[in-house]
């Protein structure tokens, strides 16, 4: 009778590696934004009645959230109001970006929340696939013990 344990062991491996196209990092000061293990922003201000960290917090529950729950994202946008831009998932704001978010990174805040955009674009589409990897290996180690048994 042959041994599962390699398999189950390249398995476990395969679901524990991580994918090599990673959003963009940054070395900036501030709270970052943490998704997967890696740092995708920071964020530096308050807004409104949310602190950095609050915000920075917010936007990791949502990723996580998203991908979980696999959400197409062909409807990820922004959205322009006087004094800020948000980033939108059909009716969810994931973000907003101001004015005081934009010192320190050389653009305006419409220009950094399209670049957020885009790193959040990046990041769910890595999750999701990353999700469904994992969801298919513990799939095929499960058919395997029912088929050793």
């Amino acid at each position: 009778m042959p041994s599962f344990i390699p398999i189950l062991a390249i398995i476990a491996l395969a679901a524990q590696a991580q994918p090599t196209d990673s959003p963009a990092r940054t070395d900036s000061s501030g709270v970052p934004v943490i998704d997967a293990g890696d740092t995708l922003f920071c964020f530096r201000a308050a807004l409104g009645p949310f602190t950095a960290a609050q915000r920075a917090q917010s936007i990791e529950e949502k990723l996580q959230s998203i991908a979980a729950a696999r959400t197409d994202i062909a409807h990820l946008t922004l959205v322009a109001e006087p004094g800020f831009t948000s980033v939108v998932l059909d009716s969810t704001t994931l973000l907003a970006v101001s004015d005081s978010d934009a010192p320190g990174e050389g653009c305006s805040w419409h220009d950094l929340a399209l670049a957020r955009l885009s790193v959040l674009r990046t990041a769910i589409t890595r999750d999701q696939a990353s999700s469904g990897r994992r969801s298919l290996i513990v799939r095929g180690g499960t058919l395997v013990l029912k088929a050793h048994r």
